[in-house]
């Protein structure tokens, strides 16, 4: 996998069915079993890209404190986020870069789809606009492990 191979990028764990670890959460199903739902991600990813994940988020960011501790029991560090960017319903890529431009501050992670289709349309023609804009807004970019170590000080 190529984009695995770029150091801009981090491949990280979000299930293997999107299901949800805690109820309700916006329409998903219910994982039933939510280590398979990581270990079977797990093993996939580390396969296609030669490198163990080391983070997860849980689909729809539902997940209670015990959900929290099965992923660190199976060696992965919960990850979220502060900000939305409304991709996944928002069709008008100026909407997204709109949203946000504004709700970013110092050290946000952005929720944003890699999906396409119907279900994220205006992703891939909003990005370029959200990177020019968080660039003249004075932002730089980080990796969630870069910002990881940042934030604890390292």
């Amino acid at each position: 996998m190529k984009l695995a191979r770029n150091p801009l990028f981090e491949i990280g764990n979000h299930s293997y069915d999107h299901r949800a670890f805690s109820m309700p959460c916006y329409g998903l199903a219910d994982a039933t079993d939510k280590e398979m739902e990581i270990l079977r991600t797990q093993k996939i990813l580390t396969a296609l890209t030669g490198r163990v994940p080391k983070f997860f988020r849980f689909p729809g960011g539902c997940g209670k404190g015990e959900d929290v501790k099965i992923a660190t029991r199976l060696d992965v560090e919960v990850v979220g986020w502060d900000v939305i960017s409304g991709d996944a319903y928002l069709k008008d890529p100026a909407k997204i870069i709109q949203k946000v431009l504004k709700e970013t501050t110092s050290g946000s992670i952005v929720v944003m789809h890699l999906d396409g289709g119907p279900n994220s349309p205006a992703t891939a023609l909003a990005l370029p606009g959200i990177i020019e804009g968080l660039k003249k807004k004075g932002f730089g970019f980080a990796t969630v492990e870069e910002l990881r170590l940042t934030s604890k000080g390292k």
